[in-house]
């Protein structure tokens, strides 16, 4: 495809990916989802568990604003239940913090790291 002729793409969007590890009996374990073969973009792929921030993750109990990254957690946290039925709450995710950007990602580590 002649680069001149692509479509432009879209705007970005914020986002968040959910990497849930375990210590199995083989070693490290991770949860993956097989989208479906139908999906228009990526269909039959492996793929975390995230998805878009929504405007609803945006806002507190009581009626304010949180933070880019208290918006994804909860993202994350809403699109793991409706992906997996797994629920976990913003508590779990307490020891969690915000990493540095990386090409424009934002990666978070873990407690202690």
């Amino acid at each position: 495809m002649n680069p001149s002729h692509s479509a432009p793409l879209a705007p970005l969007e914020d986002a968040c990916t959910v990497v849930l590890l375990r210590d199995g009996v083989a070693g490290l374990e991770t949860l993956m989802l097989e989208r479906p073969q139908s999906s228009r973009t990526f269909g039959g792929a492996w793929v975390f568990p995230g998805g878009k921030v929504d405007a609803a993750d945006r806002l507190d109990g009581n009626g304010g604003t949180v933070d880019d990254f208290s918006a994804a957690q909860r993202a994350g946290l809403r699109e793991l239940a409706e992906e997996t039925g797994q629920l976990l709450d913003l508590v779990s995710w307490s020891g969690y913090r915000s990493g540095r950007r990386c090409n424009g990602s934002r990666v978070v580590s873990g407690p202690g790291s």
